[in-house]
């Protein structure tokens, strides 16, 4: 690399280091900027602050200084090579963390493949103390096991413990709250904690073994970095040979690992939105029929190649390779999180729909076919606010500092804007799109002049989370309000202020407006609905539901009103209809209807869409019938077991046992739901319902065994 060219990268490091605003670039940011730019400084800044970790791993698995060096820049140069396939891209340290410990295994194992190096190796063992062998044993070990966390919890522990953030600081760089971190770390340490007792080792004791790493610290310098990014994008550099082989090796690697895990598990079941294979290769080649076929490669094969066929789900979803079956569909289900937010185009064509808690993410769907079209990047557990435009064609989504703006029909963001006040829980467009509302934590309401891109006021909303957020048709009033507070507030947009406030004895839950503007709807804790008139302030209808009222929403015509109910002591939930003139019950659902926290109706008013978990579902509202486009498991799967033959899957969903018939692609036999106790003849415990968390097959394949939450082996 030229000197100039580096002394400016140099000076330009110095000038993000001095500068007191450099510690809110996180980790996010440095690596889209990379992505989307190949900005070598962000890549800098990115590898300059996580460059202990990884050379601290590399260290633990390797013992020679050169192996450690060539092992730390493989990594960056996988990084250069993945950088935009890293999808939760919060999580950067922890995808760091594990691709540094793979590849350093990666060494190890070709050194031991080789007679020369394998000789090497035991001479330089011989001459290690054995304080520091015991020592690097340990740290290995605690690195093996960090590995093996869920990513939510590996993410805060690997911040916090390995690389001493704090948990303010871990908030910040992971943009969630800092309860969420605390929670999660807790958890993370929880785990480990009797996962290395199993093996003998105090949790206290690995971590103390880490601390006292004196050498964790890699002396990679700038033009060591900058040489990796002129490697990777193909130019020459000062890499190692070896360096370079091992970064190959390793992405290698991670593609034969994918292949390997679709070939003998892919299993589609519901809501976990991921296909799963039941039978290996083998199994898979001896099975002559076409489906297995549309699995083989021709690329060996002498003459033209021909184009490979992609093998498909029964709704035409494409499998993962190697993978002949799918129970379950892909369609309208998010894989995760609990669906918080529904949003539907103006030509009705397309369903928007976002998910909080586990990875939270936002989703365009096909409202005909359920086929999801875009998927959004970006984190939104925390932060899932979003509006979309009046015209249907701009979908507004708010992060932790910056509105996004994405065109609908493309999935491309087309604009940013910069939020002062962070933290966007709450988005609204006006009526004719010209401004934007936006609820933040501090318990402020920002308007937006969308033409100039800039803040025209502030409203002092004073609610602790603005999840609700909505201008009347005619623009002329602003509806703020939290789904933990008793107060509604109606803004006046012309003067800024303050006009009305609606108030309840009891938390409001369920919140909805109908489409003119005219009624607002307050589903309360306690089960009462009660419907204002929103020019008027006043009640117009109070109504008596279930004990909770978590989702409401009105018809097109504002007729009528659809409640998702929930029965907290006998955990029932359900979907009651009220005819708003009358005041009566019309149509109740209760028919496989899990938690809806969220309800819409078509545009035409005779389609009701609601989230049921992290599942979108459909219902026919003249006739009750649900009319989602591919049937599948609403519900999270518990567990899951194959029998001996490869021919049965058992898997626990919807808190009874379901058994599947894996060729033919269907379900055979459902083992009848029993609530806690009911199994042994013991009474059940407040009608609770009981869930598998372990099923097993017995080797004839005859018995079936399952292991509840209640301590009991049925």
């Amino acid at each position: 690399m030229p000197a100039a060219k580096l002394d400016h990268v140099v000076q330009h490091l110095r000038r993000l280091a001095s500068d007191s605003g450099a510690k809110d670039y996180t980790d996010a940011e440095l690596l889209h900027r990379f992505v989307v730019s190949k900005d070598e400084v962000a890549f800098t800044t990115l590898v300059t602050r996580h460059r202990r970790l990884i050379g601290a791993v590399c260290r633990h698995v390797l013992s020679q200084e050169e192996d450690v060096e060539d092992a730390v820049q493989a990594t960056l140069l996988v990084l250069v090579r993945r950088a935009d396939s890293i999808r939760k891209t919060a999580s950067v340290a922890s995808w760091l963390y594990g691709t540094a410990y793979r590849t350093a295994m990666n060494a190890k194992k070709s050194a031991i493949r080789c007679q020369a190096r394998e000789k090497r190796s035991t001479q330089r063992h011989a001459e290690q103390p054995v304080s520091e062998a015991a020592l690097r044993e340990l740290q290995a070990i605690l690195d093996e096991e960090v590995l093996r966390l869920p990513e939510n919890y590996r993410t805060p522990f690997v911040l916090c413990c390995l690389e001493g953030k704090s948990k303010a600081e871990a908030a910040h760089e992971l943009c969630w709250k800092e309860g969420t971190v605390s929670g999660r770390l807790a958890r993370a340490r929880k785990l480990l904690r009797v996962r290395l007792a199993r093996r003998g080792i105090a949790l206290s004791a690995a971590l103390c073994a880490v601390a006292l790493d004196v050498h964790a610290g890699s002396a990679l310098s700038t033009a060591a970095v900058m040489s990796v990014l002129r490697f990777g994008a193909g130019e020459p550099g000062l890499i190692r040979a070896e360096a370079a082989a091992l970064a190959k090796r390793t992405l290698k690697a991670a593609l034969v690992s994918r292949w390997k895990l679709g070939s003998f598990l892919v299993l589609a079941l519901g809501t976990l939105t991921v296909g799963t294979g039941l039978l290996a290769r083998h199994t898979i080649a001896a099975r002559p029929n076409e489906e297995m076929r549309m699995g083989q490669t021709d690329e060996q094969r002498p003459g033209p190649k021909k184009e490979k066929p992609v093998p498909i789900d029964q709704s035409g979803d494409a499998l993962p390779a190697g993978a002949f079956r799918r129970l379950g569909t892909l369609r309208f289900r998010h894989g995760g999180g609990s669906i918080s937010s529904l949003l539907l185009s103006a030509d009705g064509k397309r369903l928007i729909s976002n998910t909080y808690y586990g990875r939270g993410k936002i989703c365009v769907w096909e409202m005909a076919s359920g086929r999801l079209l875009h998927e959004f990047p970006g984190h939104f557990e925390e932060n899932g606010a979003l509006a979309l435009s009046p015209d249907g064609k701009v979908l507004a989504t708010g992060s932790a500092a910056s509105i996004h703006f994405w065109d609908l029909a493309s999935g491309s963001e087309v604009r940013q804007l910069n939020a002062p006040l962070g933290d966007i829980q709450g988005l609204a467009f006006s009526a004719d799109g010209k401004a934007l509302a936006s609820g933040h934590a501090g318990q402020t309401v920002l308007l937006w002049d969308l033409a100039a891109g800039k803040t025209v006021a502030r409203l002092p909303a004073h609610h602790n989370r603005l999840n609700l957020l909505a201008f009347t048709p005619d623009g002329k009033t602003l509806v703020t309000g939290d789904w933990l507070d008793r107060t509604v507030r109606l803004f006046d947009v012309a003067t800024r202020k303050e006009r009305q406030q609606l108030t309840r004895p009891e938390m409001v839950r369920g919140m909805a407006l109908s489409a003119d503007g005219g009624q607002l709807a307050l589903g309360t804790e306690s089960g009462h609905i009660t419907v204002w008139d929103v020019n008027g302030g006043k009640i117009v209808r109070d109504l008596h539901g279930a004990p909770f009222v978590p989702g409401l929403a009105f018809s097109p015509d504002g007729k009528a009103l659809a409640a998702a109910e929930w029965d907290q002591e006998a955990n029932r939930y359900a979907i009651q209809f009220w005819d708003l003139a009358t005041g009566q019950k019309l149509r109740r659902l209760e028919k496989n209807v899990g938690p809806l926290w969220r309800l819409i109706f078509s545009n035409d008013g005779k389609t009701l869409i609601g989230g049921d978990g992290d599942t979108i579902r459909l219902w026919d509202v003249l006739t009750g019938e649900e009319r989602t486009p591919a049937a599948g498991n609403p519900l999270s799967l518990a567990a899951a077991a194959v029998s001996p033959d490869g021919r049965t899957l058992a898997y626990e969903a919807d808190f009874c046992v379901r058994l599947w018939d894996v060729s033919a692609g269907h379900e055979v036999a459902t083992l009848p739901e029993e609530q806690d106790g009911s199994a042994h003849g013991a009474p059940a415990q407040s009608g609770r319902r009981a869930t598998h968390w372990s099923l097993a097959f017995s080797p004839d394949g005859r018995t079936l065994a399952g292991g509840r939450d209640t301590n009991e082996v049925d």
